[in-house]
């Protein structure tokens, strides 16, 4: 079923208000590296990278999002993935 405009606004705004996105310049062999890296591990970039956060600072926070989707999953953004 697709998504409404009304409930697209609402995530949207959610996101905003809730989400932050934290990210490095690579020369693109390098980040292509890092994808392939990513792929033989059986992980996504974005996964690769929230976990190295959370042994820097401890376990991440989990809030539902309004859809009650994981809050930090953004996997619209071909450079996160």
């Amino acid at each position: 079923m697709p998504m409404t405009d009304k409930k697209r606004k609402t995530d949207a705004a959610w996101k905003k208000r809730n989400l932050a996105t934290i990210a490095c310049k690579l020369y693109k062999n390098d980040a292509e590296k890092f994808r392939q890296y990513a792929a033989q591990q059986g992980k996504s970039v974005q996964s690769l990278l929230q976990g190295y956060v959370a042994q820097c600072i401890g376990p991440l926070e989990y809030h539902p999002g309004p859809g009650g989707e994981k809050s930090g999953d953004n996997s619209s953004n071909s450079e996160d993935n």
